[in-house]
């Protein structure tokens, strides 16, 4: 009864506002898809972010490469389906952020269980691990990198700096080992990862307390 009235409720106040629908598309494939992440584009467009367990089928137009794969999907601004692309390594592969770069492509941060296989071109270093991805106007992978310890490592967040390069906000249970040079402070830690214009790590901190600690959204700030 209280999910009926909470459905009665919503229905009466989406039509109050008496809402006028510009343009709508349904998009899918045979299997399970959901979409993670999206960011408006400068051509008034929108990248879709998906998780995507199809193959080849509706809209996709490329077979998975594992279990779960990450699906970009391009669209204008009426909707319409301008280039999609599907990118994954053997195993199971994420974005949970994304951003437009200044050339007109896009940089994803995610992560991945996935060592070489399909589109990952390193080893995992631990159970799952932070995976960043700089694509083109036209979803081809420009440069990509894996980074992370030997523990669960995820990317949440990912900002842009003024030095054209990355700031990533990951997860991590990790401690000393791969690419993490500080022990871990608890269960799940804050780790911080400054990387360059083509992927490369300039620096990093580990910040955290003897519980789990997350960052879900990262920028810099006006003093640098």
């Amino acid at each position: 009864m209280k999910n009926l009235l909470f459905i009665l409720f919503m229905s009466g106040f989406v039509y109050a506002q008496n809402p006028n629908i510009l343009w709508q598309n349904t998009i899918n494939a045979s299997e399970f898809d959901t979409v993670f992440t999206s960011v408006e584009s400068s051509d008034g467009g929108t990248l879709l972010v998906v998780t995507s367990d199809s193959d080849a089928s509706g809209d996709k137009s490329e077979n998975s490469n594992g279990e779960n794969d990450i699906w970009i999907i391009k669209i204008d601004n009426q909707g319409e389906i301008e280039w999609e692309e599907t990118i994954g390594g053997s195993l199971s592969d994420f974005i949970t952020s994304a951003k437009e770069t200044t050339d007109g492509g896009f940089i994803l941060a995610g992560g991945s269980k996935s060592s070489i296989s399909g589109d990952k071109t390193e080893n995992n270093i631990g159970e799952n691990d932070v995976w960043i991805i700089k694509i083109n106007s036209i979803g081809s992978i420009e440069w990509q990198n894996t980074i992370g310890g030997t523990g669960n490592d995820r990317a949440n967040a990912l900002g842009i700096t003024n030095d054209n390069g990355y700031i990533i906000s990951a997860s991590s249970e990790s401690g000393i080992s791969g690419d993490k040079t500080e022990i871990s402070k608890g269960r799940l830690d804050i780790w911080l990862i400054k990387i360059n214009d083509l992927g490369d790590i300039l620096w990093q901190k580990t910040i955290g307390s003897d519980k789990d600690d997350i960052a879900t959204s990262i920028q810099q700030t006006s003093d640098g």
